[in-house]
């Protein structure tokens, strides 16, 4: 399984220190037209991004989350260029950091932080964060922090967990826990379990998976109730490991096998050669249909004839388990993919890591219509700008975070749907 994990760090690692460009200067907002692929230009923001939004926090960012109350929890090296700390910083709605939020009220632990780090935020002002830590000299792969930043020493979290993917919210206020290789307190549910609210394990929640040849990258409820889990896992006993997408009923989480289970993600690698692709992210639309994103530019389908369905980074299923081709194909990205989320009207935001070269322009950050048709005015400027992620604050705004091409080396902005 160490290919794959691999596989999916290549995929989502990015530059933590960008270069810095000339500041774009806001103007009035376009309307979308969808269906037009986005032209190489040199664009503003468009008035995309929100003026204001505070720009306190400087540097990079590497995860972020927000509570109920639209404070803002992120995590990052932050700081002025070849100076930077890491810290996390509570910001009130707005960006503005608050001052009562102080890690460094417990100076006994430190990070050595993954690509994959992750936040949840939990009641009382406590979040939940995933990565490598140590705590008085041990180490620690989830660490809960109070309401005022210090360390929740109250908190004994799960144990022999060797590699956390993603933690995923669902209903009822658990967290789904995705991994590779992981074990929680020695009962061998691997890869996949919950914690409840508190972030804290449960082991009769009934969401486990026991299979030492799985990695998990993402999860999602849908409308339905029934789970998809995307990575790369075997589908049935004694198969072999399939890079796919699988839906699961929830209370057993055994396959659904109205969902075809018949597609594999190809990724061209260094001289053409295929090797495992993976599927890293997955939006629910209106109509059921699954938007994923991943790294993959192809999907091989056994039992047919002409078996391989090209798509790049992002891809449609039909409910029933399908490719739908009717969703657009865009070939014409840079970098990796490492965000992606969808947006009330069916809208899709999507973050890559940026390459540096001016000639690649504008493919960081994209906006396509439900079809996949990248808004063509949709543009946040910035060149040098790396994606890390994406988190919704509420129905009309949602915080991108990262490291960009600015003059004030802002870690995270606002931005206007």
């Amino acid at each position: 399984m160490r290919k794959y994990l691999h596989l999916f760090i290549a995929g989502l690692c990015f530059l933590v220190i960008a270069s810095c460009g000339k500041k774009d200067v806001p103007e009035p907002s376009d309307p979308i037209t969808p269906g037009t692929d986005s032209v190489v230009t040199n664009p503003t923001n468009n008035g995309i991004v929100d003026p204001a939004f505070s720009k306190a926090v400087t540097g990079s960012a590497f995860a972020a989350c927000v509570d109920d109350n639209k404070n803002i929890f992120v995590i990052g090296s932050f700081g002025p260029q070849f100076e930077t700390k890491f810290m996390v910083y509570k910001l009130k709605p707005n960006g503005e950091i608050d001052p009562t939020f102080d890690i460094d009220k417990d100076k006994t632990w430190s990070d050595n932080l993954p690509a994959n780090t992750n936040m949840i935020a939990l009641p009382q002002g406590k979040i939940l964060i995933s990565g490598s830590f140590k705590v008085n000299g041990v180490s620690k792969f989830l660490i809960r922090l109070n309401a005022d930043g210090s360390l929740d020493r109250s908190y004994v979290p799960t144990t022999r967990i060797t590699s956390i993917n993603k933690l995923v919210k669902l209903t009822g206020g658990r967290i789904a826990v995705l991994g590779t290789n992981t074990f929680a307190n020695g009962f061998g549910e691997a890869h996949f379990f919950s914690l409840n609210e508190s972030g804290e394990y449960d082991r009769n929640n009934g969401f486990r998976i026991q299979d030492d040849h799985t990695a998990l990258f993402d999860l999602i409820e849908s409308k339905s109730g029934k789970i998809y889990l995307a990575g790369a896992f075997r589908l049935t006993t004694g198969t072999r490991i399939t890079n796919s997408i699988a839906r699961f009923n929830p209370a057993d989480l055994a396959i659904d096998e109205s969902f075809a289970q018949v597609q594999e993600c190809i990724f061209s690698g260094p001289g053409a050669i295929d090797v495992a692709g993976s599927i890293n992210y997955m939006v629910e639309q209106v109509d059921g249909k699954i938007v994923v994103g991943g790294l993959f530019d192809k999907f091989l389908i056994p039992n047919e004839r002409d078996n391989v369905t090209a798509y790049h980074q992002v891809a449609r299923f039909n409910p029933d388990g399908l490719i739908d081709v009717a969703f657009k194909d865009n070939n014409n990205y840079t970098g990796g993919l490492s965000a992606m989320i969808g947006t009330s009207n069916d809208q899709i935001l999507v973050g890559r890591n940026q390459s540096l070269a001016a000639s690649q322009g504008e493919r960081y950050l994209e906006l396509l219509d439900k079809n996949g048709n990248i808004s063509p005015t949709f543009k946040l400027g910035m060149d040098g700008t790396n994606i890390a992620g994406i988190v919704r604050q509420d129905n009309n705004n949602v915080i991108i975070f990262g490291a960009f091409g600015d003059a004030n080396n802002s870690a995270l902005y606002r931005i206007k749907l």
